[in-house]
């Protein structure tokens, strides 16, 4: 019997469930899938960055060259400032979204599987057993989004600072 002022739980069927699951799988893949772009699209746009200021560093040089060469630098780090919070963002979405999916595998039929369940225990004991250099921590792809625009952002300052010295040692 239902009391008064609540509302009756509703049962959904196996079809029901397969829908929820699977939108929200393909959510968690969906949010995987950005985050791995957002580093790419970085990558591949910082490499064109890289091999503009090649070409002009290694012409003869004037200060021309050298103002280009710090422009380059320049565009550089405002990318790398611009790309770390947008890399952030993906992956805390697709942390957010994941560990939604491995808590509705909860609510599976038993006869299901649960993958991504399993995955995470499997990247746990990965981390708990296996020696790394970053001995407490686990090294992962939001770590490559976060940091990786930081390093290429030293590189443009020792870059930038290349540009101006290599006209004097000449």
């Amino acid at each position: 019997m239902i009391e008064e002022g609540k509302p009756a739980e509703r049962v959904e069927t196996g079809e029901e469930t397969a829908a929820l699951y699977s939108a929200l799988q393909q959510l968690a893949i969906h949010s995987q899938e950005n985050k791995s772009f957002t580093l790419y699209n970085f990558l591949l746009f910082n490499s064109f960055l890289l091999v503009a200021w090649a070409t002009l560093f290694t012409q003869d040089r004037t200060w021309i060259d050298a103002t280009a060469c710090t422009l380059l630098c320049l565009v550089g780090v405002l990318a790398g400032f611009a790309w770390e919070p947008l890399g952030r963002d993906y992956a805390d979405a697709s942390d957010l979204f994941q560990a939604h999916l491995v808590r509705s595998e909860d609510f599976l039929p038993a006869r299901w599987p649960r993958s991504s369940k399993l995955r995470k225990e499997q990247l746990d004991k990965k981390a708990e057993s296996s020696w790394s250099p970053f001995s407490g921590t686990r090294v992962r792809s939001r770590d490559l989004l976060v940091y990786t625009p930081r390093v290429l952002e030293g590189l443009y300052a020792a870059l930038t600072l290349l540009s101006w010295v290599k006209p004097y040692w000449v």
